[in-house]
């Protein structure tokens, strides 16, 4: 008992996490449905996120950025050529905010590599920045919005002024995880993205499931040439490679994306045709099934009610959440390589992927960053989904 206890309870946190990421992706659809366009509000481009922790993710500290110089592949060799050097470019030990919205407060308190703290002074800076005794401090004006080129400085009591120079943002929005080429929310651009992930995936998944079940099942029950006549055929859609499937779809209906999903299901549809069919001739050989059969009961309801529901229900499920993953996971594969979701269609997190991998060597991580997240979550969560219903409904048979 206590060991059905720990398998319930595993089976249920793992349903919990699968269940909040469907929810996740419905509410997406309906804020892109109720907001359309307007979700991804528009500031600079490749504007970095809000949130400081993901900047120093992005950022090297001023004193790393400036103060190295790497002759070999890893720059082992390039610390303390000079002394000089050192002395200027290591004042200033922390990176500021690059970003900023109109309206609200903008703040850099520099720290420094020496106890004595300088004074505060500013070389090039937008009207209305201030130094104060220990820090920075600005309130952008709506008129104000862009970049902006600033220039700061701390001048020790010998006279040396010590700077740091970088590009600020401003935006009357705050976009918590940056902007993209076009200056496009990223955050509004991955809850755009979840349209192409839920309906395009569910169709895959049902085309998968129900070949499989209705197929699998005449297969299992009714051995002889019905039987062999679906393995036959099975063992012909299984020798054509699924991508090959998927292209011909993908040409054939002009990269229409829902009937590249069918094609998709078409290509995991033996798989599933497979485990119905093991699972039906196993149930054919228990005793409930001659008892029913002796009853009175008809085959087709002895197959589709007794077999297929009571009893493989729970593996149906499962595979079901298996092939949601995969779709998804095709999908992105698809958009990634150009033959997915069409740009004039709307933007795919494939699509996202491919512009974050062309812009990561520029330190634009976060267009690859929060994009794969997203992927990652949404498999992880139908896969645990999966394992989850699977877990609750055994168990509930086993009570």
């Amino acid at each position: 008992m206590k060991r059905l206890n720990i398998y319930h309870k595993s089976g249920f946190w793992s349903f919990a996490f699968g269940i909040t990421v469907v929810l996740l992706l419905i509410a997406g659809n309906v804020m892109w449905l109720l907001k359309g366009e307007d979700i991804y509000k528009r500031g600079e481009h490749y504007m970095p996120p809000f949130h400081p922790l993901f900047q120093k993710m992005l950022y090297t500290p001023v004193a790393l950025e400036q103060g190295m110089e790497t002759d070999d592949f890893f720059g082992f060799d390039a610390w303390g050529e000079s002394e000089e050097a050192d002395e200027e470019d290591f004042y200033f030990v922390n990176n500021p905010i690059r970003t900023a919205s109109t309206g609200r407060e903008y703040r850099f308190v520099p720290e420094f590599n020496k106890p004595i703290r300088p004074a505060l002074t500013i070389l090039s800076a937008p009207a209305g920045f201030q130094a104060k005794e220990s820090y920075f401090n600005w309130i952008p004006e709506p008129e104000q919005t862009g970049t902006h080129s600033l220039v700061l400085g701390a001048e020790t009591k010998d006279g040396t002024i010590h700077t740091i120079s970088y590009d600020l943002m401003v935006s009357p929005y705050h976009h918590l995880m940056g902007t993209d080429e076009r200056g496009r929310d990223v955050a509004g651009v991955i809850i755009q993205g979840t349209r192409w992930t839920l309906l395009p995936g569910l169709i895959a998944a049902l085309t998968a499931i129900l070949i499989g079940v209705f197929f699998g099942g005449i297969s299992g029950y009714r051995p002889g040439r019905v039987s062999e006549t679906i393995d036959f055929s099975v063992q012909i859609l299984e020798s054509v490679p699924g991508l090959l499937l998927i292209f011909l779809a993908a040409v054939i209906f002009q990269f229409n994306i829902y009937w590249i999903m069918v094609a998709v299901g078409l290509a995991f549809a033996p798989a599933n045709v497979k485990m119905i069919r093991g699972m039906v001739r196993e149930f054919v050989q228990n005793q409930f099934v001659e008892s029913a059969k002796e009853l009175g009961f008809k085959e087709r309801v002895v197959l589709w009610r007794d077999i297929v529901w009571v009893n493989g229900k729970a593996s149906i499920a499962s595979q079901a959440c298996y092939c949601f993953a995969f779709a998804v996971l095709m999908e992105v594969t698809l958009s990634y390589l150009n033959i997915g979701v069409q740009s004039s269609d709307g933007i795919s997190w494939g699509a996202l992927l491919l512009q974050g991998k062309n812009m990561y060597t520029s330190e634009q991580y976060w267009l690859l960053f929060f994009p794969g997240i997203s992927i990652v979550t949404v498999i992880l969560g139908f896969y645990l989904l999966g394992d989850g219903l699977g877990k609750l409904l055994h168990y509930r048979e086993s009570e």
